[in-house]
């Protein structure tokens, strides 16, 4: 996976995390499915998302829109296992900090 500050273009960067945003909505819908297809989905590609996210949380207005919406989505879909998870804590305590930091400032597209 290309790193998210490897990214210099701004419609590029913008356009990743639109994506970003619509593949974590998917998460959402298939974690709102009654059949448990979420479970599929790899704690790997959960993870790679996450920071992702975070990233681009720190980027232009209409990139951190998609960003907000991403990290709401992804988190709100992490099974508790991976909460608990020691390895996963810092990920996810970055990404809960940069989506409160973002709702402060009243930019807010979470779910």
């Amino acid at each position: 996976m290309i790193p998210f500050n490897f990214l210099n273009y701004e419609y590029v960067r913008g356009n990743a995390c639109w994506t970003l945003g619509n593949l974590a909505d998917n998460f959402m819908t298939l974690n709102n499915s009654d059949t448990d297809m979420i479970h599929e989905v790899s704690q790997e590609v959960l993870t790679s998302c996450l920071p992702a996210a975070t990233i681009a949380a720190k980027d232009r207005q209409k990139t951190k829109y998609n960003a907000v919406r991403a990290i709401g989505s992804i988190l709100n879909c992490l099974p508790l296992s991976m909460i608990e998870d020691v390895k996963f804590e810092i990920v996810i305590q970055e990404s809960a900090d940069a989506l409160i930091s973002l709702i402060i400032k009243s930019i807010s597209k979470v779910r």
